[in-house]
């Protein structure tokens, strides 16, 4: 039986690898300059790292954070190994509706609500359209998500075709997934989603794990299965709107990490979803380590390191597994 100390320990591992991926961020960029500068006193480095990687590294940690737990949420209430928000179009609800507030002129706060509303309604959207005989089909949740990713995409190039040259500028590079874009109180309002939407799906975990069992067999157990889907749904929407909102579309790490950690330690949700947590942390801030340091000192944007990871990794897992039509 699974206890709160083996939980922990499980965790263990992912929680060491993201130390080390943090410490990595804090100390590699194209100045030179580490975290030994830092405890010598320098000036610069306390400028370089504390006002521009630390805002970055929290940023990763949040966004990489509620990806990876909203991707566990999503494939096991929905029973879709390839569910994950990007390929839901989940993010694509909240990057259109966040595109037309920014082209609106609408503040941060504002984007931000616009973002969780455009997140939350096309769950609910895709969920219907997804539905076949009364069940939630694979087949067809998949098809709704490219349905709903190609209208987004529409309503956000309607939003760029409109901007002005400077909010042009600043929706594209947002877009593409940005971690140096929010800042420090962006990237901490992310965190605090994050972990807000974290903590409930762990809390809620025993509950999770009746619903990825079967919708019927957990009802027969006395679990109200609408309300705990609702509650699901909701809370992951949150989440990856205020991802959005912050770092803009920054694909297929809900997908990619938690297969990974299922793996090792299995379908669990009371230890999957902290340990996948941790590891799409961990994986979104060397994602963004890469991104920035392969090209220096030219930044690449982290969307696009994840999307090459992630696009071949979901037509791998789409051609073993099959649809069933």
């Amino acid at each position: 039986m699974l206890t709160a100390r083996g939980v922990v320990r499980r965790s263990l591992p992912f929680a060491a690898l993201l130390i080390l991926a943090s410490a990595l961020s804090l100390s590699v960029g194209p100045s030179g300059l580490g975290l030994a500068d830092l405890v010598s006193g320098s000036a610069l480095a306390r400028t370089v790292i504390l006002g521009l990687r630390l805002p970055r590294l929290i940023a990763g940690v949040a966004a990489g954070l509620s990806l990876s737990a909203c991707g566990v949420v999503f494939q096991g209430v929905l029973g879709n190994p390839l569910a994950e928000p990007f390929v839901l179009g989940v993010a694509g609800g909240a990057a259109a509706a966040a595109c037309l507030a920014m082209l609106a002129g609408l503040p941060p706060l504002a984007c931000g609500v616009a973002a969780f509303a455009g997140a939350a309604l096309t769950t609910l959207a895709v969920l219907g359209l997804g539905r076949r005989g009364g069940q939630v089909s694979a087949a067809m949740l998949l098809l709704a998500g490219i349905v709903a990713n190609t209208f987004f995409a529409a309503l956000i190039m309607l939003a760029t075709s409109l901007a002005s040259e400077e909010r042009l500028y600043n929706i594209i590079l947002w877009l593409y997934g940005d971690l140096g874009r929010p800042g420090l109180a962006g990237a901490l309002a992310a965190l605090a989603a994050g972990l807000a939407a974290t903590i409930l799906f762990v809390a809620r975990s025993r509950r999770l794990n009746l619903l990825a069992a079967g919708g019927e067999d957990a009802a027969d157990l006395g679990l109200d299965v609408g309300r705990e889907r609702l509650v699901f749904y909701l809370a992951a929407s949150l989440a990856t709107g205020a991802v959005v909102a912050t770092c803009g579309l920054i694909g297929f790490v809900g997908l990619i990490v938690p297969h990974m950690v299922r793996l090792a330690l299995g379908s669990d949700h009371r230890a999957l979803i902290p340990a996948a947590a941790l590891a799409g942390a961990a994986f979104l801030v060397l994602a963004d380590l890469a991104a920035r340091s392969l090209f220096a000192p030219l930044e690449l944007p982290v969307g696009i390191v994840t999307a090459f990871l992630g696009a071949p990794f979901f037509a791998l897992q789409l051609r073993r597994r099959g649809l069933t039509w």
